[in-house]
């Protein structure tokens, strides 16, 4: 039986594709900013890997924790992706 941090989250997809309009919404309406799936993905996740500059930026701004992060592999991951990013 699935549980509730299965799927991706509102605020995960949002901040995967850069939209900030619905980030607001979703922030304005008491989202979790930091929920994690149960992979161990965040928003801040999302954002990353994606390359979503903006969305990543109004998440730290909204002090969402970068190391609040589960799973380990993740960590390594993320900077990765970031550095990645940072190149384009």
């Amino acid at each position: 039986m699935k549980g509730d941090n299965d799927a991706e989250t509102p605020l995960e997809a949002a901040a995967s594709r850069g939209n900030i309009v619905v980030m607001q919404m979703l922030l304005d309406a008491k989202a979790n900013l930091s929920r994690q799936s149960s992979s161990g993905s965040t928003a801040l996740v999302a954002g990353v890997l994606n390359c979503q500059r903006e969305a990543v930026k109004f998440l730290l701004e909204h002090d969402v924790d970068p190391n609040s992060l589960t799973k380990p592999s993740k960590g390594s991951r993320l900077a990765a992706a970031w550095f990645e990013c940072s190149l384009a």
